[in-house]
């Protein structure tokens, strides 16, 4: 992780998603804090990141994404390269 700010990629897709700057997003942006960014939208941001980078995020932990920096971490565990 970089100074807080997340991968150009991953801020570009969660980005179009809620509809806002993909520079406004942070490690520590957060769902309900980030405008747009609602549970509807949560879930679109996760079918979009598994298109994106082609892996499957387990149901079980989906809910538990609730920031940026989570859902860095978890692509990171399914072998994506977030730099």
């Amino acid at each position: 992780m970089n100074d807080g700010v997340p991968p150009l990629k991953l801020r570009q897709v969660l980005a179009e998603v809620f509809g806002i700057a993909p520079e406004s997003l942070r490690q520590d942006s957060a769902i309900n804090e980030v405008r747009g960014w609602d549970s509807v939208s949560h879930v679109e941001a996760i079918v979009a990141l598994e298109a994106t980078f082609r892996v499957t995020i387990p149901g079980s932990k989906i809910a538990a994404l609730n920031t940026v920096a989570l859902i860095q971490k978890e692509l990171e565990r399914l072998g994506v390269v977030c730099s």
